[in-house]
């Protein structure tokens, strides 16, 4: 429902501004001009920034994410240790777990995977969630 109402609302500033570009006033013109340069902008540098990222796992930047990874969760998990939560524990296993897969699945496939890198990206955000969760002042 909140999907469809922003969508709408998007559908409805673009009619809007194509509106005004073509049949407003001046200043409605230059206003519509100018959110569309801005907006140019900021695609032309948002694709930039993804041929950047591009660039360095081409150039293997991102090698070894998932060893670092497993330096985070051994870390984790000796923090885990010394806490009594048993299901803090867990989730740190099933982490692991998942780190493990996840390098199996990049030594048989390559770090190219688009799919793989969104688990690597996924596995990440978990991890920093469940720190998060053990110290919220970090």
């Amino acid at each position: 429902m909140i999907s469809k109402l922003i969508k709408l609302g998007l559908f409805a500033a673009v009619l809007i501004v194509g509106y005004n570009y073509f049949f407003g006033d001046e200043e409605e013109k230059q206003q519509s001009r100018d959110l569309i340069e801005r907006g140019a902008e900021l695609g032309s540098g948002l694709w930039a920034t993804l041929e950047g990222a591009i660039d360095k796992v081409r150039d293997g930047e991102y090698d070894g994410v998932l060893n670092r990874i497993g330096n985070v969760l051994d870390d984790l998990g000796d923090k885990v240790r010394n806490l009594s939560d048993s299901d803090v524990a867990r989730r740190v296993s099933q982490l692991e777990q998942r780190k493990d897969d996840l390098q199996n699945q990049v030594s048989q496939y390559g770090e190219d995977n688009p799919e793989l890198r969104q688990q690597i990206d996924k596995l990440t955000a978990d991890i920093e969630t469940l720190m998060n969760e053990i110290d919220p002042t970090h």
